[in-house]
């Protein structure tokens, strides 16, 4: 088979694996705080949302690369969670393909004390494509592909490939790449004479210059996706020293501006972390800089541990409590420096690039300088996406050193077998890779299947950490939108006892209870939220429509108004403060409230079909009706829009359509009682009798069944 087709096949067995394995996320749901950057984020409905963005972004983080795609991907698919999950998987398989292409010029490339101790490095360019189906399969990486907010993995990670690319297109162009320590150690390669005069003087015009600037580019990118990129001049620097054997002062000339890009968007991370993140958040990182490097240093090993043999793989794992550097993160540091020592006296340069790739960027986020995320788990599978490039390095390096040796072997011929020299030991080394990774995918795809179903995934996710309130609570979120109420009461309760400080549990047992019929018990929550934290516009926001549906008109107002003092640009805050000043007869107040919303998100079909109940209690009709069929348009499924459309229609004269509106609504929501009645009236203005009958026996049954309430 020629060289062409090789690759064609590789790069088809790399893509088909990878789609195979996260095939079942497509047809996923939305994920914890999906809504959060997502689903219930104003600036990405409109053209001055996506401005916002990058020069005054009101969220947790600073990432407006990240974003903006996001902005983009919102006017593809809308609510649709499909989209986001294929642009993340093509995301994720283009980084499989950088790595590739990174990890094929580092395996022909060499270093100098490969090429001055006569080695091989052909083998570890060949083998490339095998680290590359490494990080396309492997279970750790699911996590970061099935969760549509990790977007700002899967987009940083080939931004910061392509930086890596072009700064070796750039070190080999420039001639950096063959500068010695001394010209007399026989160990390096010497410089060739018309690249010396260069090298003194640092970096200056080139033809080069383009790929270093593009390296620079690159890299501003992937800060702006996600900056945990941070790292990367470091890397760099790694780089240099496995090139030339040392760092030298051109290297830290060179690597100066990506410092510096650091350096700002670094700081700029950690105020939006300090001041954002973890505003308000208990426990968001062990006390003391010790405890912290303690944690950490486990946190390298258990990381190593997982990429190098996946297991118990959870969305949250298991909180940890260090300790001031206690018996296991004394161990776990111990080991970390031995490894790295060992294998620096041995000369293992590329397993130091693989494993210094590995550890250099988990820094940012080993909670050595303190994270929200911390008060949820210490480790998370997400935080190990990019370091997951250096494993699957190591392991393209080491399947090409043992390719190397086992080419190379000679064995006695099997006479039963007719076996011809050296065909055995090959056949046995690809047997054993090919199984190796068929049992990665296979772990990969079961665990990916996880996460098609949300009930089935915190199911899974408490199993692995019972003691966990985040999980809990979340699967106490998927539950009640499943309509399982009782259940997510359950789980709602079981988070506040093992957290009873955790003012998010309390809005959202509040928002089930009051869906549930308990609305007394609901508002006790939703106070014992604000005393938890004044500052929550979603426990304004639900309170206010609480206090609205129990007849408390002006406190709903009150708590409505505050929501949007503390968040203006609350499309849903403007919506339900709207139907509380419209209740209180405030019609035109109510209107501008429901102008607002809908000028924040045009498709919120809630807010059209108040809207045109405004218009309808205003008697104008047209203005109704436009925003009624708005409403449905937008959603065809919302039974009360059509009801709505109805009695407008039915005001202006319109009975037929009227009718078929009434229809519509009592198809789609069987006990909706004001639909039944209303169609009931017109079938009895109009002689028919029998049908209008129906219809109130209908509206008789419900009312029974509901205690003999009244709509």
């Amino acid at each position: 088979m020629g060289s062409k087709s090789k690759f064609w096949l590789r790069a088809a067995l790399i893509a088909l694996a990878g789609c195979w394995v996260f095939a079942p996320v497509v047809r996923g749901p939305w994920l914890w705080d999906d809504d959060l950057y997502i689903t219930q984020n104003p600036l990405l409905r409109s053209a001055a949302g996506l401005g916002r963005i990058w020069l005054a972004p009101p969220g947790v983080n600073y990432f407006p690369v990240t974003s903006t795609v996001q902005w983009i991907e919102w006017h593809l698919w809308g609510g649709h969670p499909a989209g986001y999950h294929g642009v993340n998987i093509a995301l994720h398989l283009l980084s499989a393909f950088l790595i590739w292409w990174a990890l094929g010029k580092l395996g022909a490339l060499g270093g100098p004390f490969d090429a001055a101790q006569g080695m091989r490095t052909r083998p570890a360019a060949g083998f490339a494509w095998v680290g590359a189906l490494i990080f396309a399969i492997h279970p750790v990486a699911v996590e970061s592909v099935a969760w549509i907010s990790e977007l700002k993995n899967t987009l940083s990670l080939p931004l910061l490939l392509l930086a890596t690319i072009t700064w070796i297109d750039w070190d080999q162009k420039s001639g950096t790449g063959f500068q010695p320590v001394s010209d007399n150690d026989p160990g390096r390669m010497p410089v060739p004479r018309q690249f010396r005069s260069r090298e003194a003087s640092g970096f200056r015009s080139h033809p080069s210059a383009f790929c270093y600037t593009l390296s620079l580019f690159f890299f501003v990118a992937s800060m702006l996706s996600k900056s945990t990129v941070v790292m990367f001049p470091f890397v760099l620097l790694l780089y240099a020293w496995w090139r030339r054997g040392r760092i030298g002062r051109s290297d830290l000339i060179r690597t100066a501006p990506f410092f510096a890009v650091a350096a700002v968007l670094g700081v700029v991370t950690v105020w939006f972390e300090h001041h954002r993140a973890m505003a308000g958040q208990p426990g968001a990182a062990p006390d003391g800089i010790i405890s912290r490097v303690g944690a950490a240093g486990l946190a390298v090993t258990f990381y190593f541990s997982q990429c190098i043999a996946p297991h118990g793989l959870s969305l949250i794992y298991p909180p940890w409590t260090p300790e001031p550097l206690g018996r296991s993160e004394l161990v776990a540091w111990l080991a970390i420096v031995a490894v790295f020592a060992v294998l620096w006296k041995i000369r293992a340069r590329h397993a130091v690039l693989g494993l210094g790739w590995f550890v250099l960027n988990l820094v940012p986020v080993l909670g050595i300088i303190p994270m929200a995320y911390a008060h949820v788990s210490w480790v998370a599978d997400h935080f190990a996406y990019l370091s997951l490039v250096g494993v699957a390095g190591l392991g393209a390096a080491a399947g090409g050193a043992v390719f190397g040796k086992v080419a190379q072997a000679r064995t006695p011929a099997l006479p039963s077998l007719r076996t011809p020299h050296r065909k055995f030991p090959l056949f046995a080394f690809r047997l054993s890779l090919f199984l190796l990774l068929a049992a990665l995918a296979i772990s990969a795809h079961r665990y990916a299947t996880l996460f098609a179903d949300g009930e089935k995934l915190w199911d899974h996710t408490i199993q692995r950490s019972p003691d966990s309130p985040i999980a809990h609570n979340n699967y106490g979120l998927v539950l009640a939108q499943d309509g399982q109420l009782p259940e997510a009461i359950g789980q709602y309760q079981e988070a506040l006892r093992l957290q009873p400080d955790f003012a998010e549990v309390d809005i959202n047992l509040g928002l089930a209870l009051a869906a549930s019929g308990q609305p007394r018990q609901a508002i006790a929550y939703y106070r014992e939220a604000l005393r938890l934290n004044p500052a929550q516009p979603e426990a304004h926001n639900n309170l206010c429509i609480i206090l609205r549906k129990t007849g408390h008109l002006r406190e709903a107002i009150a708590e409505g108004e505050a929501a949007l003092r503390l968040r203006p640009g609350y499309a849903e805050a403007d919506n339900n403060l709207a139907v509380a000043l419209i209740s209180a007869r405030r019609v035109d107040e109510g209107i501008a409230c429901l102008d607002q919303a809908l000028q924040l998100d045009p498709d919120y079909a809630e807010a059209h079909s108040n809207l045109g109940l405004a218009f309808l209690l205003s008697r104008r009709l047209p203005e109704a009706i436009a925003q009624e069929e708005a409403a449905v348009r937008i959603d065809p499924a919302f039974a009360r829009a059509h009801y709505s459309l109805g009695l407008a229609l039915a005001a202006a004269g319109r009975t037929d359509d009227a009718i078929a509106q009434y229809q519509q609504a009592v198809k789609l929501q069987p006990d909706l009682v004001e639909a039944h009645l209303s169609l009931g009236r017109i079938l009895f203005k109009l002689g028919r009798t029998q049908e209008g009958q129906a219809q109130l026996d209908a509206v008789a049954r419900l009312q029974a069944a509901a205690g003999g309430q009244q709509p």
